[in-house]
C-alpha cells in the first residue's frame, strides 16, 4: 500500500489538478525510499489503516502485516525484513 501508485485520476488542466501537480515534487523532495519491513513500516501501515477507518474508507480494519508478503524482499536481502509479513501466496 505505502509503495503503490495513487489510484485517483486528476485533470491537469483544472486548478485543483495544477495544485496537486505542483505539490507532488514538493512533498517528495526530501523523501528517501527505504524498503525495510520494520517497526516504522508497521507504524506507518497502522496510521494509514486508522485514517482509512476513521474516514469510513475501510469497513473492516485489518492489520497491515496480514496482507504483507515479505518472502520476495527476503530473497533480495534478508536484513530488510525485521518484521515478518503474515500473508503467504
Amino acid at each position: 500500500m505505502p509503495l503503490g501508485a495513487p489510484t485517483m485520476t486528476m485533470n491537469p488542466t483544472s486548478p485543483l489538478g495544477q495544485t496537486r501537480l505542483r505539490a507532488g515534487p514538493a512533498l517528495l523532495d526530501n523523501h528517501t525510499f527505504d524498503p525495510t519491513i520494520d517497526a516504522t513500516y508497521v507504524n506507518d501501515m497502522d496510521a494509514i489503516a486508522d485514517f482509512l477507518t476513521e474516514t469510513n474508507r475501510f469497513q473492516d480494519r485489518k492489520d497491515g502485516l496480514s496482507y504483507t508478503n515479505t518472502e520476495p524482499l527476503k530473497t533480495v536481502d534478508p536484513a530488510l525484513v525485521e518484521v515478518e509479513g503474515q500473508w503467504k501466496p
